[in-house]
């Protein structure tokens, strides 16, 4: 492997490390905004005597949601880490190959 062509993928990984952290600092936020909302809304359910229906939905949809992007998550991490190990090995691989020249 050229010297050039590995720094271009370094740029590469960099930027998308950058934009998924973006993306993931906003999933996160997600499941944290869910959560007030689950949370104030069963405050309201149970304080309110068991009678607004409209904050039971709530409490249910923002469980829902959480349980939602919770699951993502942890499906992406999971692919993310086959994906780094993957990465690994070709790295490792490709590096050796640059030292042997």
């Amino acid at each position: 492997m050229r010297l050039e062509n590995w720094l271009l993928d370094v740029i590469y990984v960099i930027r998308f490390q950058k934009q998924f952290s973006r993306w993931l600092d906003k999933e996160i936020f997600a499941v944290f905004t869910s959560l007030k909302e689950l949370s104030d809304s069963l405050n309201g359910f149970f304080a309110g005597g068991l009678a607004d229906d409209k904050k039971a939905s709530t409490a249910i949809q923002s469980a829902q949601d959480i349980e939602k992007k919770t699951t993502e998550l942890k499906n992406l991490v999971v692919r993310l880490n086959i994906i780094i190990k993957i990465g690994n090995y070709l790295m490792s691989n490709s590096s050796d190959s640059y030292q042997k020249k």
